[in-house]
């Protein structure tokens, strides 16, 4: 890097693009938060560990809905 310092935008999980780029389509077409969520839920289904609620997942779903959602 020689000497430049690298610009980092800090979340607490590993979030792919398609996955902000799914949040985004969720609230471009103006989905609920709640809607946005489950939406969400269920495609990092399998993809990221853990259930429904307090879990890697969900910690992950919640960074994208705060991203994009209310």
């Amino acid at each position: 890097m020689s000497g430049e310092r690298r610009k980092l935008l800090g979340f607490d999980q590993r979030i792919r693009l398609e996955w902000l780029e799914a949040a985004a389509g969720h609230a471009a077409s103006g989905k609920s938060y709640d809607e946005m969520r489950d939406a969400l839920l269920d495609l990092l289904d399998g993809v990221v560990g853990g259930r429904r609620y307090a879990s890697a997942r969900s910690k992950t779903v919640t960074v994208l809905c705060r991203v994009w959602g209310a």
